[in-house]
């Protein structure tokens, strides 16, 4: 497989050489993914990449992670940085992928691709934002699962020595009760769709290459940013108006399963 700095040299600013990359990665792991949040907007309102962006959104089920991981390590072969889950011993909601720069060191457009994961219960699917507690003592919640997670990931800038003389079972054993406490007492906002919008998926060409959005592009787009989607919107994020959409809803974090704990992710896939 070429890398990026190989596709197209002749325009830095070409976003076909990520994208084409991630979509041939993702179907050679036999990976469904669709285009998600913003990126799947402006692909089907815009037919490109907001100029003021610098990711795209993917989404993917979280089923699939053992073929995700597999993914993970052709990523890193062609020089991505891999963060998974903020840099947590677990895969929950989120996977950022950090795109290699060009031969001379500039940026390439866009520099980072952000996945998030979607689990079927019912008739809807949820991506479960567990890192940020909502309701009473939400700062102070947050506070103690980021510290209890520097017990677990040494490789975090943040990492006290300190913690280094804590025997590492005693530190994971402390960390698996502070994550059971925190799920089972908090809760956060889901995004949560109807299952189908993502059962079934469409393709349309976006910069050359074909990628899946929704079927029911439309109504998906109404569903998670409201009726007037059509219709550019420069405050949307600023005025907070995102806030109000159906997509959004606050549930109890254990809504869904406390994700298992693999200490190994931290020490393979964390990138600051």
């Amino acid at each position: 497989m070429k890398r990026i700095s190989d596709l197209d040299n002749k325009n830095k600013k070409n976003p076909r050489n990520i994208i084409a990359q991630v979509d041939k990665i993702l179907r050679r792991n036999d990976i469904i993914y669709w285009l998600e949040a913003g990126t799947a907007l402006s692909a089907v309102r815009d037919g490109k990449i907001f100029d003021w962006e610098h990711d795209i959104d993917i989404g993917v089920w979280k089923h699939d992670i053992k073929k995700i991981l597999n993914a993970l390590d052709d990523f890193k072969k062609e020089g991505y940085k891999i963060n998974i889950q903020k840099g947590m011993p677990f895969v929950d909601n989120i996977i950022q992928l950090y795109c290699p720069l060009g031969d001379d060191g500039a940026k390439p457009f866009p520099d980072q691709i952000d996945i998030y994961l979607y689990t079927k219960k019912n008739d809807y699917v949820y991506m479960r934002w567990l890192q940020k507690p909502e309701g009473l003592f939400a700062k102070k919640r947050k506070q103690l699962f980021e510290f209890s997670v520097l017990m677990v990931n040494e490789k975090l800038r943040r990492f006290k020595s300190i913690i280094l003389r804590i025997p590492i079972n005693l530190r994971l054993f402390i960390f698996k009760v502070i994550l059971k406490l925190h799920v089972m007492t908090s809760s956060c906002i889901y995004h949560r769709f109807p299952s189908k919008y993502f059962d079934h998926l469409k393709e349309i060409d976006f910069y050359g290459v074909k990628v899946n959005v929704s079927a029911d592009t439309d109504s998906y787009l109404a569903y998670r940013y409201g009726e007037n989607w059509k219709i550019p919107d420069s405050h949307f994020n600023q005025a907070g108006k995102w806030r109000g959409v159906k997509a959004r809803v606050l549930l109890k974090m254990s809504y869904l399963a406390i994700p298992s704990i693999d200490i190994e992710l931290v020490k393979k896939y964390t990138y600051e």
